[in-house]
């Protein structure tokens, strides 16, 4: 496949990448099916990127599909990530 296509799918991945990036600050998160299935569709997908040489796009997929984890973590432990205003002002 030529290097635009994996150019534009890169792209895609990154922007999504990003907006996910406010769901892992926030203490709203979705349900833990939501994001189980997000995560293995996208590994599904970097697979497939991969039998048709789009590799930037398989691992920025990959990498998104670990965040989609990271939420499921974050919802079934109830993990925090980072610093809350109160810790920060003592």
């Amino acid at each position: 496949m030529p290097i635009s296509q994996d150019l534009v799918f890169t792209l895609g991945t990154v922007f999504f990448v990003f907006a996910l990036l406010g769901t892992i600050f926030s203490k709203d998160k979705p349900p833990v099916l939501t994001s189980l299935c997000f995560a293995l569709i996208l590994t599904i997908f970097g697979f497939t990127y991969v039998t048709l040489g789009l590799w930037m796009s398989a691992i920025l997929t990959w990498i998104n599909a670990l965040l989609w984890g990271f939420l499921v973590l974050q919802k079934k432990f109830n993990l925090k990530f980072g610093r809350r205003r109160q810790d920060l002002v003592r």
